[in-house]
């Protein structure tokens, strides 16, 4: 499987394997050094997507619905490399799952209100996934954030 560079643990594992290469030859001198640098610079882009990674999930946390009455029909399409779990925040904020393990490549269509939010959860990681529609992308999807027309149908992306 091809590895995703927006995942932590795969480019943790990656450093890794290049620094059990570089302990076996120990006089490289300036390859070394440079190396050294590529790595903290690894270190840091792994960071900063911690750092996006825990506003993601306290974004998450937060969402919960709100009683609507604009209707529309929403078709979640999975471009993510993984399945993914459709969840769905109830009013007191609590995760609902609506359908489990969308692969990659599969929708899902759903009736809601435009204050109804939705996670996407990657069924591996257990991270939430980015919704996109045009330029708009967030963690979080609520039909009203995206353009969803009344009385009517919309596609989203889960990366």
């Amino acid at each position: 499987m091809t590895g995703n560079l927006n995942d932590p643990v795969y480019l943790e594992g990656k450093v890794q394997e290049l620094l059990d290469i570089v302990k076996t030859f120990p006089n490289m001198g300036g390859a070394s050094q440079k190396f050294q640098e590529a790595t903290a610079a690894d270190d840091q882009a792994t960071e900063e997507l911690s750092k996006e990674q825990k506003g993601n999930e306290i974004k998450a946390k937060r969402a919960k619905s709100s009683r609507g009455q604009i209707k529309y029909t929403v078709k979640f399409t999975n471009k993510h490399d993984e399945d993914v779990d459709l969840i769905w925040k109830n009013y007191e904020g609590g995760e609902v799952i609506v359908r489990q393990g969308i692969s990659p490549g599969q929708s899902h269509s759903e009736c809601s209100y435009f204050t109804h939010p939705f996670l996407a959860r990657d069924i591996i990681t257990e991270r939430v996934c980015y919704f996109q529609r045009g330029s708009v992308k967030k963690v979080v999807f609520e039909g009203m954030d995206f353009g969803a027309p009344h009385d009517g149908r919309i596609e989203v992306d889960i990366l």
